[in-house]
């Protein structure tokens, strides 16, 4: 039913276009897309011996977008995606297909320096610790008003995703085991609204943002309504180096209540350079925390449902392999130590160390969840084609009761763009 739906909201869109750009001469169309293949395979995706969890897998993802001049100060930009996957990994649709971008760009409405955006679109601030469309796109009404002294105001409001919750069987309350529990389709839905003020100088940006999600389930016992602010600087302090640091503050409470403070701070710092025998390298220090506890239904849990974490094709932020397990942001403290090199023309490799401790003492009372090395190696083949391949080690720690197995993860991905 959702792909019916997506095919006919794009026909009527692709109709729309069509029909208006005759009749205004369209120009500046563009039209293209990416296609990305995919295989992974994962040992021991619980890192435990005692099981055999091994599993292998293919993906393609396939992205094709239309975009250009719909009329004076107008533009239009329609991009769908489909997904597939072949083999044996829980989680993953056979078969997906959704609209990812369909909206409207209507540039200096009425000659004032005022941008309004209105339909699906992509949204992301910073590293999108907070709000984040994750390739998905957002229903969203923007509007972005451009300041004297690189100045910007954003105001926004988001038709976020249907909702729903699990409940036990026999009773009808939240809780239980997972086998006594069935999904239950609430049809509401979670409403966002933010602000967001920029500041963009020379080499610099900072950004201030509030968000405050609301959710219209009507499950009483697990409704959250979440408030979100915070700041982020990017700079290019000279020649060669950049940093950035985020801090966002989240209050959340039931019907409106808010109850509890908790944060989130991520923050990095990379130097370039340029050798004659490595060609480029860069090496990096980037560092992230957040509240939360041992148990998921805790209101302290830093954990904003639009947030960028990996999801079902394996978009990895914070290890390659433990991302995908575990991507939950919420009890984390992680470390990560990166260089880069590029020995050979068209060639670069990454080699990433990261450090993983909960943020509360586990049940054994220790915080040490794991360690991870990835190799990644990145071959550009042309300026249409890519190749990425990827392997991962994971070692869990004291707060494992597997500590000493090991587990990884190997991944061999194409990408072709035209």
């Amino acid at each position: 039913m959702k792909e019916k739906k997506c095919l006919l909201i794009g026909s009527l869109f692709l109709i729309l276009f069509l029909g208006i750009g005759y009749n205004y001469s369209l120009a500046k169309v563009e039209l293209g897309g990416e296609i990305r293949m995919r295989f992974e395979g994962i040992n021991n995706s619980d890192y435990d011996d005692e099981i055999a969890d091994n599993c292998a897998f293919s993906t393609q993802r396939t992205r094709v977008y239309f975009r250009g001049d719909l009329a004076k100060n107008v533009l239009f930009d329609l991009g769908a995606q489909s997904n597939e996957y072949w083999g044996e990994k829980d989680g993953l649709n056979p078969w997906e297909l959704y609209l990812e971008n369909a909206y409207l760009k209507f540039i200096q409405v009425e000659k004032k320096p005022i941008d309004v955006f209105v339909g699906r679109q992509p949204i992301c601030y910073g590293d999108g610790l907070v709000l984040d469309d994750s390739n998905q796109g957002f229903d969203a009404l923007r509007a972005v008003w451009r300041l004297p002294a690189n100045l910007e105001w954003e105001a926004l409001t988001v038709k976020g995703r249907e909702t729903g919750s699990l409940i036990d069987k026999e009773s009808g309350d939240a809780g239980g085991e997972l086998e006594s529990k069935k999904y239950v389709d609430e049809d509401k839905d979670a409403d966002v609204y933010g602000t967001v003020f920029r500041w963009l100088p020379i080499r610099k940006k900072i950004e201030c943002y509030f968000i405050y999600e609301v959710d219209k389930s009507t499950d009483s016992v697990v409704l959250r309504d979440k408030c979100f602010y915070g700041i982020r600087l990017e700079e290019k302090m000279k020649e060669g180096i950049d940093y950035k640091i985020e801090i966002a503050m989240k209050k959340a409470g039931k019907k409106n209540t808010f109850n509890y403070d908790g944060y989130a701070l991520q923050a990095g710092i990379v130097g370039y350079a340029h050798t004659s025998v490595l060609g480029a390298v860069s090496a990096r220090v980037e560092y992230f925390q957040a509240t939360g506890s041992v148990d998921e239904q805790d209101k302290k849990n830093f954990n904003p449902a639009y947030a960028r974490t990996s999801n079902n094709y394996g978009e990895c932020y914070y290890g390659e392999y433990y991302s995908e397990v575990s991507p939950e942001m919420a009890n984390k403290k992680i470390t990560n130590f990166g260089i880069g090199v590029s020995p050979l023309k068209k060639t670069n490799i990454n080699i990433n160390y990261y450090i993983f401790d909960s943020w509360t003492k586990t049940i054994n009372g220790v915080r040490d969840l794991g360690e991870e090395i990835d190799v990644v190696l990145f071959y550009r083949y042309s300026p249409q084609v890519k190749l990425r391949f990827v392997y991962a080690l994971f070692l869990p720690g004291e707060a494992s009761i597997n500590e000493g197995t090991s587990a990884n993860k190997i991944l061999g991905e194409i990408l072709v763009r035209f």
